[in-house]
Formats: structure tokens, sequence, C-alpha cells
């Protein structure tokens, strides 16, 4: 190589790595402005053959692979030039930009199939959330009426609550009410053992003084027949029995007057007789309903007793149920809120899946534009 040539090799080493920078990342139409720029001050500084010899060729070829690599289409069917030639320093720049083209593909073909399945997976997103959505919504309507439905149950319940007290209140009442008529009734009974008790003692002292009546009544009987004989005997003595016949007379109306009261007597002895025989036999015949009623009424009392108790017991279960559906209608208000939560949640995830759709989309899009760009630069 000549002197010449040996100063000149290190400006054109610069010249050359300053087109293959211009190549790989300034512009087609920039590289070819400056391509025939470089070419002039090459052809400036060396001879053409010093030139050719270091271009690996003659210039028209050299240039026409450099604008192939400029336009992202080199030619193939090219001889191999020199080694440490500009042409051989090209061929390597557009081998291992093929190389660098053909991984930037499989990495774009392999991120734009992950984004169609990203697309495809946030379309599935977006419509299962849309019906997840759905089925919250119908869920919490359902929520939302069986919680007024609970509500309707409790007003009804602590209504029930309120009847049974009051029913249980009012057994309660009853069965004091019975048990006053109970007791009153045993008063009565005993009352009317006490005067069957007494007329029997007043009909055996009218029998006694009936006795005593007839007694009596034979004594008046006897005085007025002996008054009759005395007067009989006082007219045979003629005057000297006048005064014995006025005292006999007397004697006689005393025991005719003694005899009619007898008699009256004995009568109204009989009639109270009669009439105490008569309250005697309604006392008989109202002992036995005093009886029968005392017992019903006792009857009366257990079953308003059972009836309270049973109202007690059916009190206490309304109330642990009046309980247990307010607890319940407080976990529905509860499961109607969280559903809320879920269904805002929904809401958002549907926001989240279309824009991770929408991105996916762009992704796509630019991965569309990259994969162009490579098959631009594709040697």
């Amino acid at each position: 190589m000549s002197e010449i040539t040996k100063r000149l090799a290190l400006p054109l080493f610069a010249i050359m790595a300053i087109a293959s920078a211009i190549l790989i990342f300034a512009p087609v139409w920039v590289a070819l402005a400056i391509l025939p720029l470089v070419s002039l001050v090459a052809a400036h500084f060396l001879g053409n053959r010093a030139i050719s010899s270091m271009l690996g060729g003659d210039f028209a070829r050299v240039k026409e692979f450099a604008a192939g690599m400029a336009a992202g289409n080199p030619p193939t069917a090219v001889s191999p030039a020199p080694e440490g030639s500009v042409l051989s320093a090209l061929m390597l720049v557009s081998s291992r930009m093929n190389q660098v083209s053909e991984s930037f593909s499989a990495g774009a073909q392999k991120v734009a199939e992950g984004t169609e399945r990203l697309s495809s997976d946030a379309n599935e997103i977006l419509f299962n959330s849309q019906m997840q959505a759905a089925a919250v919504n119908e869920a919490k309507q359902v929520m939302s009426d069986m919680s007024n439905r609970i509500g309707r149950v409790t007003e009804l319940t602590l209504d029930t609550e309120r009847l049974a007290r009051h029913a249980t209140d009012l057994s309660e009442n009853g069965e004091e009410v019975v048990q006053d008529a109970v007791e009153e009734m045993h008063l009565i009974s005993e009352s009317m053992a006490r005067a069957s008790s007494q007329i029997d003692a007043l009909t055996s002292h009218a029998r006694e003084i009936s006795k005593v009546a007839t007694v009596i009544k034979d004594i008046a009987t006897q005085t007025n027949l002996l008054a009759l004989n005395a007067a009989i005997e006082a007219a045979r003595a003629g005057e000297h029995g006048r005064g014995f016949a006025v005292v006999a007379d007397e004697v006689r109306a005393l025991s005719e007057r003694t005899m009619h009261a007898t008699k009256e007597i004995a009568g109204t002895i009989a009639m109270m007789q009669e009439q105490t025989m008569d309250a005697v036999q309604g006392i008989g015949r109202a002992m036995p309903l005093i009886t029968e009623g005392v017992e019903k009424a006792n009857r009366a009392s257990e079953v308003l007793r059972s009836i309270r108790e049973e109202s007690g017991n059916t009190l206490g279960k309304i109330s642990s149920l009046s309980e247990e559906i307010g607890e319940q209608a407080q976990l529905a208000n509860n499961v109607v809120e969280s559903v809320s939560q879920v269904l805002d949640m929904a809401s958002n995830t549907d926001s989240v899946a279309e824009r991770a759709l929408q991105t996916a989309i762009s992704l796509s899009g630019t991965v569309m534009e990259l994969n162009q760009l490579a098959s631009q630069k594709r040697a």
C-alpha cells in the first residue's frame, strides 16, 4: 500500500464507521442524502484504485449495496468482499441487522400473540364481570326484598308478641276472677250448709212447739169440758151456785180462746214446717249444683292456669323468635351492604377490564407497526 494510502487509512475507517452508523440509526432519506457526500469525501482523499481496494469493489457496487441497506432491502446475491474492506464491513453490518431484525420480529410476534391472548382474556373478563355485576345486582334485589320481608315478619312477630302478652295477662286475670268465684261459691256452700243445719234445728223446734200446742189444745179441751160440767152443777145449785157458774163461764171462755189460739199456732207451725221443708228441699237441690259449680270453676281455673302457662311458654318462644328474626334482619342488611360493595367492585372491574382491553388493542397496533418496521429493516 502506498504512503498516501497509509496516511489516509485512518480517515477512511472513520468515514466507514460514520456511514455504518448512518445506515443503522438514521432515517432512509437522511442516509441517502449523506452517503453521496461521504463518497465524494472518500474520493477526494484517495485515488480511485486505492478507494476501490479499500471499498472492496468499485464505487457503484458499494453504493448500490449501501443504498439497498438504506432502503431496507440490500442485494442478496453479492460476491464476498475482501476482508477489512468497506463492503465487507457493510455486509457484516447488514448481516447483524438481519439477525437483530429477525430476533425483533420473533419477539414482536410473541408480543403480538400475547397481546391477542390479553385482548381475548380482557374481553372474557369484561363479559364475565358484566355477567357477575348483573348476577350481583339481581342478588342485591333479592336480598333487599328478603330484608323487607324479614322486616314485615319482624313487625308481625312483635304484634304477635304483644297479643300473646295480652292473652297471658287476660288468662292471669281470668284465673284470679275464677279463683275469687270459687272462694265465693265455697263461702255460699258453707253458708247454705249452715242455713240448712239451722233450718233443720228450726224444724225440730217447730215439731216440739207443735207437740206443746197439741198438749195445750188437749188441756184446753179438757178444761172446756170441766167448765161445762161446772156450769151444769152450778145451775143445779141454784142461787148458791150462781157465782161459781160465772167462774165456770169465764174458764170455759178462756179455754175456748186457748183452743182457738192453739189452732192458730198449729196452723202457723204447720205453715212454717211446710215452708221450712220447701227451703230444705231447695237447699238440698242447690247444694249439688253449687258443688258442681265449684268443680267446674276449679276445672276452669286449671284450664286458665294451663292457658297462662302455655301463653307464657308461647310468649317466651315468640320473644326468642323475635330476637332471632331481628338478628336475621341485621344479617340481611349486612349482606345487602356487602352485595352493594361487591357490585361496586364489579363495576370497578368492568372499568379495569375495559381499560385493559383498550390497552391490549393499542398495544396490538403498536406491535403491528413494529413488525412493519422490522420487515423494512430486514435484509
